[in-house]
């Protein structure tokens, strides 16, 4: 593997020795900040290798790091997973969906009126908002309820989706009329 990645630094980076560099480019420019037209006034600065390749790390390590924090709400539960996998492996996730289906199964059995309100009726909402979505713009178009202005299609914000249980009928989504008004006011 060693081999593998000296080959190819040496190949595309021009080598990590002491005599290896990468050439940055500087053109000069007049007092009024534009580019010179005089042909041999460039600044050349020659920056070794190793220094470069130390940039490029450091970049994409804080780069990852944004981006870690940015998506913490997947990164964290990414890095919870991964942990369990190294550690226990398969049983370590096994185990860990287990016992959150062993929780709600005995939630459901030994209440199952909070069970349905706070657990299962509001996760089965999110499930049909989620599935309402894909069809919501076909359906406001076909009904007439989208607006265009300025090249630009309003439709009516679909709020929440309920749903009432089973045997009261089917689900319900709320929303309501979309303003043109608020896009001509820059809101």
């Amino acid at each position: 593997m060693a081999g593998f990645v000296s080959e190819l630094l040496g190949r595309y980076a021009g080598g990590l020795g002491t005599g290896s560099h990468a050439e940055v480019v500087f053109k000069a420019s007049d007092e009024k900040g534009q580019p010179s037209r005089g042909g041999q006034e460039f600044l050349v600065c020659r920056i070794p290798m190793w220094a470069m390749v130390t940039w490029w790390t450091l970049k994409a390590l804080v780069w990852v790091l944004i981006v870690a924090c940015r998506y913490w709400y997947v990164t964290v539960p990414a890095a919870l997973l991964t942990w369990l996998y190294v550690e226990f492996g398969w049983w370590g996730l096994a185990g860990l969906f287990g016992s959150i289906v062993g929780t709600l199964g005995a939630w459901f059995l030994g209440h199952r009126a909070s069970c349905l309100r706070f657990a299962l009726f509001p996760a089965y909402g999110r499930y049909r908002r989620w599935a309402l979505r894909r069809a919501w713009y076909p359906a406001m178009a076909t009904a007439g309820l989208s607006v265009t202005f300025d090249k630009q299609t309003v439709l009516p914000v679909l709020k929440r989706v309920r749903y009432p249980g089973r045997g009261r009928g089917t689900d319900r989504a709320d929303g309501h009329r979309a303003d043109p008004g608020r896009l001509r006011q820059g809101q």
